[in-house]
């Protein structure tokens, strides 16, 4: 298995970055997966200099339905035709920051649906892709300190209420190496995603942990507990990104030190 960061904050030699993430997901005998796809036509262009031809993309999923994971579907759309788009429950509802500014995709359902694509909202707790590749989602909480506390607000009933994210998705590969767990952004905590999927998967660790945080706004604490926990879980590969921030990050790499990997634009984890 093998698994190709598209799009980072942070972009590497010819390759972009912008605020947003998307990965690439191979696997053997497989068309390859696309989880999330960054917030610009970015991931495209990075994907034709690291030679990574989209029009093979079997399926998309998108973690949560904001900007910086949703509104580079237009461009991917244009090279590839997934049979699948996998999505949140809550995805096509409005998604704000505070009361006024709005944060979603720049698509809607029908608009996808008119294009011929096969939208599938995830409610089941484990949806199997084939070939030990997983969704995973209502993720319970576990934590008592990953709470959301940006003004993360949902369009529900024509009332803009707190959005708790326990259907974000996450991709979980399961490797000879153990799990692994590719996370979005995760707003409803990344601790309690892992041990969601290290229980799911009857595992009592996490192998590799690649994705976004969201522990750019978190206190002390909180990352501390963070870093405590997902060390109890035996993270072996830390690839924390994307929303994390650069204290976490310096935080992390510091508890970490070797097993810390630092992802941007292009760069590949391989998984045997």
């Amino acid at each position: 298995m093998r698994v190709t960061t598209l799009v980072e904050n942070r972009g590497a030699g010819e390759l972009g970055g912008e605020h947003g993430i998307a990965f690439w997901v191979e696997v053997q005998g497989e068309r390859p997966l696309l989880f999330d796809t960054g917030q610009s036509g970015i991931l495209v262009q990075n994907a034709q200099r690291l030679g990574v031809d989209l029009a093979h993309t079997r399926a998309i999923i998108f973690s949560h339905g904001h900007y910086d994971h949703t509104n580079g579907l237009s461009t991917v759309l244009e090279k590839a035709r997934p049979e699948r788009i996998y999505v949140p429950v809550n995805f096509f509802a409005g998604h704000f920051r505070g009361e006024h500014k709005y944060i979603g995709m720049n698509f809607t359902r029908q608009e996808l649906q008119a294009r011929g694509l096969q939208i599938v909202s995830v409610t089941d707790d484990v949806i199997d892709l084939g070939s030990n590749v997983f969704i995973i989602t209502n993720i319970p909480r576990s934590t008592d300190y990953e709470v959301v506390t940006d003004p993360f607000m949902i369009e529900q009933n024509g009332q803009l209420v707190a959005e708790d994210f326990q259907d974000e998705l996450a991709l979980v590969l399961r490797t000879k190496q153990g799990v692994v767990l590719l996370v979005g952004c995760s707003h409803c905590g990344v601790v309690n995603i892992a041990r969601h999927a290290a229980r799911v998967f009857g595992e009592n660790r996490i192998f590799a942990l690649i994705g976004g945080t969201h522990l750019v706004s978190a206190d002390a604490a909180r990352i501390n507990n963070t870093i405590a926990d997902l060390r109890d879980l035996g993270v072996e590969l830390l690839a924390a990104s994307h929303c994390t921030g650069e204290k976490a990050e310096r935080q992390m790499r510091a508890a970490f030190k070797e097993k810390f990997c630092p992802n941007v634009s292009g760069t590949t984890f391989s998984f045997p």
